[in-house]
């Protein structure tokens, strides 16, 4: 199973892909959950629904409707169930991601940590050394470093916008170029395991940044940038 994320943000966009070996076994599974979606669904809403017997061909022979309800997890039986074969022939895209096991980018660094972050603030950018400087005085600050992998343990995610002219003429671009790399907008953060890549979201999500600084603001002075960080699987 590999989570829909958004190719060049890494944000996730709310949906999954689940592989199959055989193009039959992903056409049983989708009848399967369409037919438990339906029990779920015409069971839902009331309690008189749910004690009347379901429509007849969903309940195969010897089935228990409230085992088999509780066999499905997917959405709850009000919520309208999205599930369908990916169309051939797939995208430049979709190979790479299932030739890789997952996203192309997060799948290169597992091979170097086994807990992966996605690390961002709400507002402004944040620079390598900047972001590097803040970890390290947070491990001073709780008298433990964090365990970083060895390798490419933070890797910038870069965020393309507008070419200013100038930077055009500099650069030499082509006519029509139009566009660039900036400041990274987000980071990957590489932990030695799950559990230190855990640790370290539920100590920073929705804290501040930087964590060493004084954010007591006086009238008029804007809010500090606020850390967005999530668990990569």
């Amino acid at each position: 199973m590999i989570q829909g994320r958004d190719a060049n943000t890494l944000e996730p966009q709310g949906h999954y892909f689940i592989l199959f070996t055989h193009a039959a076994a992903a056409t049983a599974y989708i009848q399967e959950a369409k037919r438990l979606h339906t029990l779920a669904r015409t069971t839902a809403g009331s309690l008189e629904a749910s004690k009347l017997p379901p429509p007849p061909g969903l309940l195969r022979q010897n089935e228990e409707l409230s085992k088999m309800l509780n066999s499905f997890s997917l959405v709850p039986g009000p919520v309208p169930l999205e599930i369908g074969h990916v169309a051939q022939p797939y995208t430049e895209a979709m190979v790479q991601m299932l030739t890789a096991g997952g996203h192309y980018f997060l799948s290169r660094l597992q091979i170097n940590g086994e807990g992966t972050v996605l690390f961002g603030v709400d507002a402004g950018l944040i620079g390598l050394e900047e972001l590097e400087e803040a970890i390290d005085k947070d491990g001073q600050r709780r008298n433990m470093f964090w365990r970083l992998v060895e390798r490419e343990a933070i890797v910038p995610m870069h965020r393309q916008s507008e070419m200013d002219a100038d930077v055009k003429e500099a650069m030499g671009a082509e006519p029509g170029a139009h566009t660039t790399y900036r400041r990274p907008a987000r980071y990957i953060l590489s932990f030695v395991d799950q559990q230190e890549a855990r640790r370290f979201v539920r100590d920073w999500h929705k804290k501040p940044f930087p964590r060493d600084k004084s954010h007591r603001r006086t009238a008029g002075e804007e809010a500090p940038p606020i850390v967005n960080a999530q668990i990569m699987w």
